[in-house]
């Protein structure tokens, strides 16, 4: 028996927890919380974590890579299933420790409970064990190959081959080559497809175009003397951002500094990729909250901050100290969900007040005054990847997963697509 059944992640983006059953066998993908719920309402543990009661049992757990809706969970899954085997790449096992600890210093700044206790973390580091990429590893009755997804670092797509049939999973995958991380690249057929949906039904501009035009709004706001807050999630975009603006001339025009969770996030990156981050780019950290009071005084400059949807972290500081004034931009890199704060700013229009959470979890509105704009510099495949991706595989059936409904049935419907399952949390597919 094959079959597939979402706890979380389904017809939605967050919470990613997915549960492959290979005969007696069950496979965990990925365990993940939804971050703006845990932002919003962080005593609601039913709307925070994915549902682990769609599996009788575990018995392994694979992670693709460390984002927070697909990690953040995973502790918590550890206390239930006590025997479970954690298996992800090294990169990613050093970045989901720094979530989880940040998880627990967040919860303890801010008196919320926390989803796992500092024990759990301690026992799931011990557990984990290293995936090595392009390299098959055999478990008995079924094997699995990481392959680069090409999303963030350390960030891998599944291929299990299980009594000859090869099922894939996508996990967050992009296909264009970033600063620092390839594209991912496919030569081979799969049976099954397990595909992430993030940007289904939609197209992406260009994305040399894209940074073109993120660097020169950049540049302009800069040579106008103002400030510019670029929220950034703090493993990947971060990177991406600071490397990109590095490379180019604004890093002679203005200083550009890296706050938040993004500056350790920044250290694990140095680590795995000497030869692409700045040897220097610690310079660029903001230090303490004295050093983060003076840069909101000062312009020009630029600030790279987590988190990157205004939820919390640095990022909404600098966006309360600047929202109100002309001369200074927020620009958001990549996506955003409909429900966060950083949304409401995007969309609000000139003059309106927005609300923005403060440290206490209390909401306070401002007015918006100051430029907004979105690029779309995400590492993630649009429809048209997608597609491609499909038409390579070949796959005999797919399941679209991390995708909002409305989107995956547009692409459905546009492309005449058939043997297509689009299921809803807790909804098993058998595929044999």
């Amino acid at each position: 028996m094959i079959s597939f059944i979402a706890g979380g992640g389904a017809a939605e983006i967050g919470a990613s927890f997915y549960v492959l059953r290979l005969g007696d066998t069950f496979i965990g993908v990925d365990c993940g919380f939804r971050p703006t719920a845990a932002n919003h309402d962080p005593w609601n543990v039913e709307k925070i974590m994915p549902n682990f009661d769609v599996c009788p049992k575990l018995d392994y757990l694979f992670l693709t890579h460390g984002h927070l809706d697909h990690v953040g969970a995973a502790p918590c899954l550890l206390e239930r299933f006590k025997n479970l085997r954690i298996f992800t790449t090294e990169p990613t096992k050093f970045i989901a420790l720094a979530q989880w600890h940040e998880t627990l210093k967040i919860a303890e700044r801010d008196k919320t409970p926390p989803p796992f206790s500092g024990d759990s973390v301690h026992s799931i580091a011990s557990k984990i064990r290293v995936l090595e990429v392009n390299s098959e590893k055999n478990f008995g009755e079924f094997s699995v190959t990481a392959i680069p997804a090409g999303h963030i670092l350390g960030a891998v797509s599944l291929l299990f081959n299980y009594k000859g049939k090869r099922i894939f999973f996508s996990g967050d995958i992009s296909f264009q080559d970033q600063e620092l991380i390839k594209g991912a690249k496919h030569d081979f057929q799969v049976d099954y497809l397990i595909s992430e949906a993030t940007y289904a039904g939609k197209s992406r501009r260009d994305r040399r175009e894209e940074r073109d035009r993120f660097l020169g709004d950049v540049r302009q706001i800069i040579n106008n003397r103002g400030r510019v807050l670029i929220p950034s999630f703090s493993i990947g975009r971060a990177q991406e951002i600071f490397e990109m603006l590095r490379k180019s001339d604004i890093a002679e025009l203005a200083p550009i500094y890296i706050d938040g969770a993004a500056r350790s996030m920044t250290d694990i990156h140095q680590v795995f990729l000497p030869h692409k981050i700045n040897r220097h780019v610690n310079k660029h950290y903001v230090e303490n909250v004295a050093h983060r009071l003076k840069i909101f005084e000062q312009k020009p400059c630029v600030v790279i901050a987590s988190s990157g949807m205004l939820s919390g972290g640095a990022s909404v500081g600098y966006a309360r100290n600047w929202l109100g004034q002309e001369e200074n931009a927020i620009l958001f890199p990549g996506y955003i969900d409909p429900f966060s704060p950083g949304y409401a700013v995007l969309t609000t229009d000139h003059g309106d007040s927005v609300a923005l959470p403060e440290k206490n979890r209390t909401i306070r509105a401002y007015i918006k005054r100051c430029r907004t704009d979105q690029y779309h510099l995400s590492a993630h495949a649009d429809q048209s990847e997608l597609l491609m991706m499909r038409e390579t595989l070949n796959p005999q059936f797919t399941i679209l997963v991390h995708g909002e409904p409305e989107d995956m049935e547009k692409m459905i419907a546009e492309n005449a697509l058939g043997s297509i399952f689009t299921p809803k949390n807790g909804e098993e597919i058998v595929l044999e």
